[in-house]
């Protein structure tokens, strides 16, 4: 029997943002369900940023009175919106620990029994009837999610590594031939994700090329394969030092203007690159007077 408490966390996965008007339209008004959400039921929306449902099915216990059994009854999506997909669940409020509980996982069985975001997630039905998910984020909302949520959920994500002050790294689905690649900042925290790309900042356009050595794949072997793009060596450092004190992003724009792809980014080798720094020897001593009345140092090169 497979614990509901035994997850895997998602992998790196492709996340293409096919991101549709209706969801980032101005009044981001509440979705508009195809169909009523049937008497007794609970609806459940989930959203990707892919777009990509193929396989995505709902577990439920405690206050759900589905058949459910893991990877072999599982509620099924029931429809489409404005927001995503949603799961229709047939409940029993007096059912449950405490009574009302909806427990449920989004899981796909046939990409290796994945779930998004991982963690069991509960709703309690003698308050709500529905609830929305994001991919990735653990929290529930009963109300539609806005823009900037949704942003903000896509962005924490963080699957870009900046490795050092020339190099950035991303997962190898995500690079797209002839695209345009960019570190987006905000020094006030507005980055915001749209369909055509990442606005509320500016940007440091990247050029693909290159590969991390030996040593680095040693120490970070989860980037074994990983697209590897250049920063601009006309770059100031004084500007890189700047970005990091904001929030950052990686974007991928393909030649129709389209958003391709969007993360957060991992900064902590950039980091280290910047800022731990030595002087060209290291001393250490004791400071105090030999018996031969000098100062006594040992000094040591630099790591």
């Amino acid at each position: 029997m497979i614990s509901r408490n035994s997850w895997r966390p998602v992998g790196p996965a492709f996340y293409i943002l096919l991101f549709s008007l209706c969801v980032f339209d101005v009044a981001m008004t509440r979705a508009q369900s195809a169909q009523p959400i049937p008497p007794g039921d609970v609806r459940i929306h989930y959203y990707r940023p892919d777009g990509n449902y193929s396989g995505w099915a709902l577990y439920t216990w405690n206050a759900s009175t589905e058949n459910a059994s893991w990877c072999q009854s599982e509620v099924a999506v029931t429809g489409t919106d404005s927001y995503g997909v949603y799961f229709d669940v047939t409940v029993n409020p007096s059912q449950g620990s405490p009574a009302g509980d909806l427990g449920f996982i989004i899981n796909n069985c046939a990409a290796g029994q994945i779930k998004d975001p991982g963690p069991d997630q509960h709703l309690q039905i003698t308050q709500h009837n529905e609830a929305w998910v994001i991919h990735g984020n653990a929290t529930i909302f009963t109300t539609q999610p806005t823009a900037q949520q949704i942003s903000n959920s896509i962005l924490q994500v963080e699957q870009a590594y900046w490795i050092d002050r020339t190099r950035l790294a991303i997962p190898p689905q995500s690079f797209s031939a002839g695209a345009t690649y960019a570190i987006n900042i905000s020094l006030t925290g507005g980055l915001m994700v749209t369909n055509v790309g990442i606005t509320g900042g500016s940007s440091i356009l990247l050029t693909a090329g290159g590969a991390l050595t030996p040593d680095e794949l040693t120490r970070y072997p989860q980037l074994a394969g990983y697209s590897v793009f250049q920063v601009p060596s006309s770059v100031q450092l004084a500007t890189l030092k700047q970005a990091l004190k904001g929030e950052l992003a990686f974007s991928v724009v393909g030649q129709n203007s389209a958003l391709l792809y969007a993360t957060g980014i991992q900064n902590a080798g950039v980091l280290d690159d910047l800022y731990y720094t030595q002087a060209n020897l290291v001393l250490s001593s004791t400071m105090g007077k030999t018996p031969h009345g000098t100062t006594g140092m040992t000094m040591t090169p630099p790591r």
